[in-house]
């Protein structure tokens, strides 16, 4: 699965260099694409998110969706729920694995940043805006597997 090349952390932007990601976020998205088989689908998201993160034209909405994607694919594949909201996959994970009521919360919260900021997860008639210290935030949060 990896497939990502290092020269796009230094992407040119108005004859400067901008480093985007740093050695140690980049070391935990390529992690992810190193998974086992059987979690394919949660390093999908996080390349693409990692794409849009370090594009010449970032689309750091789209990063964000992409993230909180792999982590919805993630507790999927952990749960074996296919189905249910991220409140049922993040109930039943934490029925299974002592996850701490604050850190349920705080992932219930990303993703309702995710669902409710217009334009991210759902259509809107207002653009949204992502600023590039958020989209890498959530892609480094996303990015940081329990599975390994």
């Amino acid at each position: 699965m990896r497939s990502m090349t290092k020269a796009l952390l230094f992407p040119i932007k108005g004859g400067e260099i901008v480093k985007r990601l740093g050695e140690l976020e980049y070391s935990e998205v390529e992690a992810v694409l190193d998974l086992p088989a059987e979690y394919n689908t949660a390093s999908i998201h996080i390349k693409k998110s990692y794409d849009f993160f370090v594009s010449r034209n970032p689309d750091y909405e789209n990063c964000v969706k992409e993230a909180v994607s792999a982590l919805e694919s993630l507790l999927k594949i952990m749960t074996g729920l296919e189905k249910g909201n991220m409140a049922d996959l993040l109930g039943e994970y934490a029925s299974k694995n002592q996850l701490h009521p604050a850190l349920r919360k705080a992932l219930s919260n990303l993703f309702g940043f995710a669902s409710d900021h217009g334009g991210i997860r759902h259509g809107s008639s207002v653009s949204a805006e992502v600023s590039e210290e958020t989209a890498r935030l959530v892609l480094m949060i996303c990015a940081r597997s329990p599975s390994r």
